[in-house]
């Protein structure tokens, strides 16, 4: 992964056997030893303006569908920063 095309729009060009998830790509935060790390406030901010989902329900939608995947020795990082102020929660 390079890394330099941090933060923004990526056009990805992951290491073979990386696991990337589909349209979540301005979530990604950085990669460390060929693995993805994902902002799980980033996920749950594209979730909420993609789809239309509450806050609640983006968090419930990642719990049970994104933060419990597990891909092998590949499984992206997902780092809870917990700023969900710029999401338009009340």
């Amino acid at each position: 992964m390079n890394t330099d095309k941090f933060p923004g729009r990526l056009i990805i060009d992951a290491p073979e056997g990386e696991v990337v998830l589909d349209g979540l790509d301005d979530a990604i935060i950085g990669d460390y030893e060929n693995v993805l790390a994902y902002s799980v406030d980033k996920i749950v901010g594209i979730l909420v303006k993609r789809d239309g989902m509450s806050v609640d329900e983006a968090i419930d939608y990642y719990d049970f569908n994104i933060g419990c995947l597990w891909a092998g020795d590949r499984t992206p990082i997902f780092i809870w920063e917990n700023n969900y102020t710029d999401l338009g929660s009340p």
